[in-house]
């Protein structure tokens, strides 16, 4: 299945937050508690990882090798490439300089803050909302969070679809993520990935 950017995005921040921020490979290499200061963006076919320019040499040996190795796994070859970009930015990202292919921002949770996150999501459902509103949103899983974002997975086009065709789910979702964002525009995204089954993600239990 051809993945779209968001959902590549979505792979690669899951891939980072999860598996290699608890790898031997990481805890083993220079970094130490550093890699707290890295970004990482997509550009093209590569994964960029961003930070000062004193970690530049980080990707050289068994975690650039883990890296590579699983970004290309888990994008199903989207992404060939790992590399480096020196930054010195010190300031977190702002809300609206955010978008739906942000990799990871340094202020970004980690997968495991994302039952958590979930479970909030969860409390502020509509009170009220239909059998078959909640239906709907049940077709969609949490499968991303950054500090300003969240993204959503369906398993086929047609469960993304019924937040428009099923009356108030769209406004369901709305709502809900304008309540746990406290935000007046809510900052979310729903993307096709039938990769992501688990029922400890849905939205709608």
């Amino acid at each position: 299945m051809l993945q779209t950017p968001p959902a590549v995005a979505v792979r690669l921040r899951r891939l980072w937050a999860g598996e290699i921020v608890t790898s031997s490979e990481l805890a083993a290499s220079e970094l130490g508690d550093a890699w707290q200061e890295l970004d990482l963006e997509r550009m093209d076919s590569s994964l960029l990882v961003v930070g000062p320019r004193v970690h530049r040499d980080v990707l050289r040996g068994p975690l650039g090798e883990l890296l590579a190795r699983r970004a290309r796994e888990v994008t199903a070859g989207a992404i060939t490439t790992v590399g480096w970009r020196t930054s010195s930015r010190f300031t977190a990202k702002r809300r609206h300089r955010t978008s739906d292919v942000d990799v990871f921002d340094v202020q970004d949770p980690l997968l495991d803050m994302y039952p958590s996150i979930l479970g909030d999501l969860r409390t502020v459902i509509p009170v009220g909302t239909s059998p078959e509103v909640r239906c709907a949103l049940g077709s969609l899983r949490m499968v991303g969070a950054s500090r300003h974002r969240l993204w959503f997975a369906a398993c086929t086009a047609a469960d993304r679809d019924a937040l428009r065709t099923v009356p108030g789910a769209r406004a369901a979702l709305f709502d809900t993520v304008v309540t746990y964002q406290g935000a007046k525009r809510p900052l979310h995204h729903q993307l096709v990935d039938p990769s992501y089954r688990a029922k400890h993600q849905l939205l709608v239990p």
